[in-house]
């Protein structure tokens, strides 16, 4: 659970490193944009191809590091890959 000066410091803002481990073990690190939906989820789009998704569907334990200035808050979670978003296929019909 965040608490509301973590949640306020994601909110603020737009980009963090994100990191997931490759095939043998090794960190990968990758720049990303994010947003937090409002259920306090950290949503990022990468594409299908990328390191990082195939990293995130083969070991979903991920790190997110969002750093402003000296400030940082480093969060912990499982990734979900999401192959289809409704929403933009609803808007695309």
């Amino acid at each position: 659970m965040l608490e509301d000066a973590q949640r306020a410091f994601l909110e603020a803002g737009k980009l963090a490193v994100f990191a997931t481990g490759r095939q043998d073990g090794s960190p990968q690190l990758s720049t990303v944009a994010y947003l937090m939906d409002g259920e306090g989820r950290l949503i990022i789009s990468v594409k299908a191809f990328t390191a990082k998704w195939k990293n995130a569907l083969r070991q979903p334990r991920v790190a997110l590091s969002v750093n402003e200035g000296h400030a940082q808050l480093i969060v912990y979670g499982r990734a979900e890959a999401i192959s289809e978003d409704p929403e933009r296929v609803l808007m695309n019909e």
